[in-house]
């Protein structure tokens, strides 16, 4: 009986201790706890256990961080639904597993948070959601990082345009050949010098910015504006009398019906010539080529490796263009008749042809990325629908420079007469296809530097050599001479159109903040 007391007693004492610990240590007794299967008698039936854990959720490394949630309580069903068996927790009939190593650990964002509203457990959207966050969210090593909101990106670009063909505007001829048709096309000797060829072609260097932001935080929409601009392009010709002693401008004479031509420089060596010119020819072209567009961007799908979206906006581009012909003359022997071809008088002709061409239109296209780890490859396709603002502005004059200085000025040149001069414009229906693709790589979270090509189609503009009409009236040719009179209203403004195009390679730097 003594020794039944005396362990009950003990037994008090030990538990009141025990109750001491615990309440220290924030251990309390629970419901049985099995930490294996039933059966196994190697451990024990109780055990005392601590409050459960905070629950978290598994993400794959390469998934994007989940969204805001109405409330965390669904979420926390809706994972453990979805969850896979691998990561699943026990059951309490069931041994626990370890989480697969490539899981990643971390506790769902509260409400209020800018992630992208997925699965906390597979990574996929959750239904009826906006979709989820895209992988820029991300770090680079698959971890959690703020939505960014803003990007801005600078472009090199090389690229090569089309450029435009003009018709044959400077020849030779033998100083043999007569006079009445030295230089004009068909007759005698007569030799192409320049003309009927493409000018303005090849690379050009320029480049493009681009700034950018989502109108949302989980970067679905998402508004931007380009510019961008090619180097001018300038291509220069010029020949002297010291090259070739016979230079001639070939035109069809309407007022005869035959071939003719303008003398630039010519000996005067055989008989019968009249004149006697010494001088030089220069043709300049140049082309310039610009844009800009509003682009807004919506995306239609997304999960973290790929993306697609559409685009709809505005876009304006500018297309400028000029050739000038200019000739220096000066007459050495003075011509029966006349007074402009005194000896020593300086006569300067200038033709000038230029166009512009304005794109204002509307923008559609699509936008597709895939992404895996640190790189992306972007492609876009979008078309331009729109007025094309077409204008022509033709210019020509004579000056004759007396020994003593005294100037005199006539309204024409030689393709640039009365009859076509001035400012001519009208409106065509015009289509700009463009097709790009890059290829990206995140040298940090908020950097990436990318490469990629663009090709750019541009139908129905005008180019200054298009406009010229060699089909002349000659009484309408300041200084031309005795030429037999015409009504023909030529030249005229052909307002002939063509297509143009650009593409090249890039290469550029985006920062996203």
């Amino acid at each position: 009986m003594r020794w039944f007391r005396t362990c009950l007693l003990s037994a008090a004492v030990g538990s009141a201790g025990v109750a001491a610990a615990n309440a220290q240590s924030g251990v309390t007794l629970s419901r049985p706890q099995p930490l294996n299967g039933p059966g196994d008698s190697n451990v024990p039936a109780f055990v005392l256990t601590k409050p459960a854990p905070p629950v978290v959720r598994a993400q794959m490394a390469d998934r994007c961080v989940p969204c805001s949630a109405p409330s965390e309580e669904p979420n926390v069903k809706r994972a453990f639904q979805t969850l896979p068996d691998a990561a699943r927790p026990a059951a309490p009939d069931q041994p626990a597993k370890a989480d697969p190593p490539d899981k990643k650990l971390f506790v769902i964002p509260q409400p209020g948070s800018t992630y992208g509203q997925r699965n906390a457990w597979t990574g996929a959207p959750d239904k009826g959601s906006a979709g989820a966050c895209e992988s820029d969210r991300r770090d680079m090593f698959g971890g959690m990082t703020p939505a960014y909101r803003l990007y801005a990106s600078a472009e090199y670009l090389s690229w090569w345009t089309k450029g435009y063909h003009i018709p044959l505007l400077v020849t030779t001829a033998p100083a043999t050949d007569p006079e009445a048709t030295r230089g004009a096309i068909g007759a005698g000797g007569t030799m192409p010098l320049f003309g009927d060829s493409n000018v303005t072609n090849g690379q050009r260097s320029g480049g493009r910015f681009t700034i950018g932001g989502y109108l949302n935080p989980c970067g679905t929409c998402a508004i931007e504006a380009d510019y961008f601009f090619l180097a001018r392009r300038a291509e220069n010709f010029t020949v002297s009398s010291n090259q070739f002693p016979v230079l001639a401008r070939p035109f069809f004479l309407v007022n005869t019906g035959t071939p003719s031509r303008e003398l630039t420089a010519t000996p005067g060596t055989q008989p019968g010539d009249l004149a006697s010119l010494t001088g030089s020819i220069t043709v300049n072209n140049h082309s310039n080529f610009q844009g800009a567009d509003l682009i807004g961007r919506r995306t239609c799908f997304t999960d973290c490796k790929r993306e697609l979206g559409v685009l709809a906006g505005f876009r304006y581009l500018d297309l400028r263009d000029g050739l000038e012909i200019t000739e220096n003359v000066v007459s050495n022997r003075a011509i029966p008749g006349t007074t402009v071809f005194d000896p020593g008088n300086n006569i300067f002709v200038s033709d000038s042809f230029r166009t512009h061409n304005q794109f204002y239109g509307g923008v559609l296209g699509i936008e597709g990325e895939r992404r895996l780890g640190r790189w992306s490859l972007t492609g876009r396709i979008q078309v331009g629908l729109g007025d094309n603002h077409e204008s022509v502005n033709i210019l020509g004059s004579q000056v004759v420079t007396t020994p003593a200085g005294q100037r005199t000025v006539f309204n024409g040149g030689l393709l640039a007469l009365p009859s076509n001069i001035g400012t001519t414009t009208q409106d065509r229906f015009a289509v700009v296809p463009q097709v790009g693709i890059k290829l990206g790589f995140n040298v940090t979270d908020n950097i990436k530097i990318f490469a990629g090509y663009d090709f750019l189609y541009w139908s129905n503009v005008l180019r200054p050599g298009d406009q010229i009409d060699l089909t002349l009236n000659g009484s309408q040719i300041p200084n031309a001479g005795l030429i037999p009179p015409s009504t023909a209203v030529r030249p005229i403004v052909p307002f002939r159109t063509t297509d143009f195009w650009a593409h090249g390679i890039t290469a550029g730097l985006e920062v996203r903040y």
